[in-house]
């Protein structure tokens, strides 16, 4: 109390010490005549007995001090203000009866509200009967009544989609007497929950506003009506208010309506069969949905094969569809295979759901489609190859066994037996070997002398012996088809060794019928029994005119191969001479066991040149020969047909990658170009990253530039599919695709070529003019790759190796809005890839000083590869 005392008299100005003195100064003395013993009087007032404090400016408090009655009456009137906080006295010297007044204006600050008590005494006269005891009087001192208007909310109306919105409040307090304390905000939500409470402190009347709001997100929005109550706590001095009107924001969640339906390709596959559901999720409004999910986990008995989605990706571990924005009306996709790998039914489900709306029906969220699978069966075809014709056997349950089949016939021949493969390496033996796929069975047959031909092949004719051995090499005549402009219906004879397993036709029996100027002449071959190798005999002269355009083309059971005009343009000195072609089935034999392991079954093939009886090493990078080998892939090989390679087997039974082989599921066929002869064999290939999940847009790209050895990846079985591809992985990946090799002993490199991975392929690239460096005889391998470098190196590359693209789209670097970036040593490659359609751009855009990463870098090989 003390301390309130001595705060309440600093408050007192000496100014109002001195009006006191003043007053005492000029006080009159008491007129008339009193007698000693009259009764004095003091008598006290107050101007105002019950005040309340204002809401501006200060409050001043007084009283009347009258004395009468007393003798000559001199000495002290003394007065005390008790106030709220303490005691103040003020003495005020008197001479004589007199009338005073005593006042004091109050603080702004501390305890001000409460009662205030005046006392006064007349005191220290030496006339002692006019020594007076005190009188009172008091005023009271009421706190301001404070007011909080009706409060005003920032957002009085939201309507949440994708984003968060922010909640806020403001609200004026008038009314207070230099008010302190604080007010309180609190947002409750639908049903009264609540979800925010902020305080701001008070410094006189004025707007406050939330310090930071409430941000009312997507998943936690509610509909509904979220209420902010304002409550100001008061002070000593003020009275505590709340909002007279609370204020509110009404707040109204996005909607969108997701369906989803799920059809399948087959819903009676047998066992083993792929099948594929197609999972289509629309939104029927009335908002755009984000966040869009779909969940479908295949049963256990569904296999995962693939996944196709028309936007976003999907995980086959978690078996979750991302697809992120849908459109109202824009239905988006999935197709999603499976290989059925039990017989039970199978129920799959696809469930959709977003993030951020909110879906005023539910009832169309989620679809089901059941299979129901049976055992596979199969069919087992019989080729007589050249023998009567002989039923298929169809229908055959997976693992089962077949009976033969009555054994078919070809004159001047004995029926052997029925065998795996045309080449006659494993026999089938009936009641042992089981089918457990499409199968095809070939006769063997032996020759006993007697009629050639039989009921297969083009057309047969008479037969001839040239020994009567028991079972001698025979020339036995069929017939290949000749078809080319003015050659329609024309025939020419195929010479048979059914011993050596060989037939052979030659085109100079054409004679002056053979086209010179005719573009494509087709030479058919059918197939003959006992017989895997096919030779083609062609005057040298035809095939060394590089300048023009006509190709041959022979088909055979074993393969097709199409030579073009130019073929032996490179040897010198043979002119005149006949040259044979042959394609052969290929012997496993010699070769490394994991090389014959890797093979397995599937198709081996062997070409070769003979000029003049005289085979030789053909080799002519400007003539590549196009190679076809018919191939039926396995179940798990059409899973994934980019990993269907081609290889060749080199002098050392090396097997190396074929870049361009790729299978065509139309022609039922692996093709491939070659620029020289050796043995070339069917593979399957199948390479996988950590970092590469099945279904993402670049997955099938990658797999495909893995399976060909173009890359292997980075470490520790990853891809790195999002890392921006450097100058040195590019060069490296571009040249191994079109299969130009590094140089082993370079004599001439780049500066900062050092000794890794891509320093041999620098230095080639540097030796054929596809880079001339980044200047100062330096290549910076190590930097990240531009997409105008990338597309000026493959430009290079692809002129080098004559295989520059063709053809004209309309398309103009002009069309590009940022074809002003394109510097000028990349103008001319830009320009011809822009006008043939090898390069698209994205958005109107080409962006030439972008990156790449490289996932784009393997579709891009891809996409050049795989036409």
């Amino acid at each position: 109390m003390e301390n309130k005392n001595k705060r309440f008299e600093s408050t007192m100005s000496l100014r109002k010490i001195l009006v006191f003195l003043v007053i005492l100064a000029i006080a009159l003395p008491v007129t008339g005549t009193a007698s000693a013993d009259a009764p004095p009087s003091l008598v006290m007032t107050t101007t105002t007995s019950n005040i309340t404090l204002p809401s501006s400016g200060t409050v001043t408090l007084s009283a009347n001090v009258t004395f009468t009655g007393g003798t000559a009456p001199t000495g002290w009137i003394e007065t005390t203000l008790t106030t709220p906080s303490g005691l103040l006295t003020a003495p005020l010297y008197v001479s004589g009866n007199k009338s005073i007044t005593v006042s004091t204006t109050l603080p702004t600050t501390g305890r001000i509200a409460g009662t205030y008590i005046w006392t006064a005494s007349f005191t220290d006269d030496v006339i002692s009967d006019n020594n007076t005891s005190s009188n009172q009087v008091q005023t009271i001192v009421n706190a301001a009544p404070t007011t909080l208007a009706t409060g005003t909310a920032t957002t009085t109306s939201a309507t949440i989609g994708s984003f968060d919105t922010l909640l806020r409040s403001s609200v004026d307090l008038t009314g207070g007497y230099y008010p302190t304390g604080t007010i309180t905000f609190s947002l409750s939500a639908p049903g009264g929950a609540t979800v925010d409470t902020e305080t701001v402190t008070v410094n006189g009347n004025g707007t406050y506003t939330t310090p930071t709001g409430f941000t009312l997100t997507p998943s936690e929005a509610v509909t509904g009506t979220y209420t902010w109550n304002v409550t100001y706590s008061g002070d000593s001095n003020n009275i505590a208010s709340t909002s007279s009107s609370d204020c509110s924001v009404t707040v109204t969640p996005q909607q969108a309506d997701l369906s989803i339906t799920n059809t399948v390709s087959n819903a009676t596959p047998n066992v083993g069969d792929t099948i594929a559901f197609t999972i289509t999720a629309t939104n029927n409004g009335p908002d755009s949905a984000t966040g869009v999910v779909v969940t479908d986990l295949l049963p256990a008995g569904l296999t995962f094969v693939a996944a196709t989605p028309s936007q976003g990706t999907y995980s086959s571990i978690i078996g979750t569809w991302s697809i992120g924005a849908v459109s109202v009306a824009s239905p988006v996709s999935l197709m999603l295979q499976a290989r059925v790998v039990s017989l039970d039914a199978q129920t799959n489900t696809a469930t959709i759901s977003h993030a951020d709306q909110t879906d005023p029906d539910t009832t169309n969220n989620s679809a089901s489609v059941t299979v129901t699978s049976t055992a596979p069966t199969y069919t087992v075809t019989f080729d007589s190859q050249g023998g009567s014709p002989v039923s298929n056997i169809s229908g055959v349950t997976s693992g089962s066994t077949i009976i033969a089949p009555a054994a078919p016939t070809l004159s001047g021949y004995t029926f052997i037996g029925w065998y795996k493969e045309a080449s006659y390496t494993n026999a089938w033996t009936y009641n042992v070997d089981t089918v457990t796929d499409n199968l095809t069975l070939f006769a063997k047959w032996k020759y006993n002398g007697g009629g050639g031909g039989g009921g297969g092949g083009s057309s047969s004719g008479s037969s001839s012996s040239s020994s009567s051995s028991s079972n001698p090499p025979i020339t036995s005549t069929y017939y290949a088809d000749i078809s080319g402009t003015g050659l329609s219906g024309t025939t020419l004879p195929i010479i048979t060794n059914t011993e050596a397993g060989s037939a052979a036709v030659d085109l100079r029996a054409l004679g002056e019928s053979m086209p010179i100027e005719e573009e494509t002449i087709i030479i058919t071959i059918p197939s003959i029994p006992g017989v895997n190798a096919f030779t083609l005999g062609i005057p040298v002269d035809y095939l060394s005119a590089p300048d023009r355009k006509r190709v041959l083309v022979l088909n055979t059971n074993t393969g097709s191969i199409t030579l073009p005009a130019g073929m032996l343009a490179n040897i010198r000195g043979l002119e005149g001479q006949k040259a044979e072609i042959t394609i052969s089935q290929g012997d496993k034999s010699g070769m490394p066991d994991s090389v014959k392991t890797a093979i397995g079954e599937r198709p081996l093939i062997q070409l070769t040149v003979s000029i003049g009886g005289k085979q030789i090493e053909w080799n002519n990078p400007n003539a590549p020969v196009m190679i076809s080998i018919p191939y039926t892939p396995k179940a798990d090989e059409l899973a994934y047909p980019e990993s269907i390679v081609i290889w060749y087997i080199d002098g050392d039974g090396k097997a190396v990658s074929i870049p361009n082989g790729r299978y065509n599921p139309v022609t039922e066929s692996v093709s491939f170009a070659a620029t020289h002869f050796s043995n070339y064999a069917v593979s399957y290939n199948l390479v996988s990253f950590k970092d590469v999940a099945a279904g993402t847009w670049y997955g099938k790209a990658v797999s495909f530039i893995a399976a060909r050895e173009i890359t292997t990846g980075t470490s520790d079985g990853n891809y790195n599919p999002d890392t921006n591809l450097n100058r040195g992985e590019f060069l490296v990946m571009l040249m191994k695709s079109y299969g130009i090799a590094a140089d082993t002993n370079p004599t001439d490199n780049f500066s900062d070529a050092g000794s890794t991975y891509y320093t041999g392929y620098l230095a080639a690239a540097k030796r054929l003019g596809i880079s001339s460096g980044a200047g100062n005889n330096s290549f910076t391998p190590e930097k990240d790759i531009t997409r105008q470098e990338m597309f000026t190196l493959l430009y290079n590359a692809l002129k080098v190796i004559g295989k520059l693209p063709q053809g004209n789209t309309d398309k103009t670097l002009s069309d590009f809005t940022d074809a002003s970036l394109i510097d000028s040593w990349a103008q001319e490659a830009m320009t011809l890839l822009v006008e043939t359609g090898s390069i698209g751009g994205s958005a109107g855009k080409l962006t030439p000083t972008g990156t790449t990463t490289r996932a784009e870098m393997a579709q891009v090989l891809y996409n050049l590869l795989a036409k």
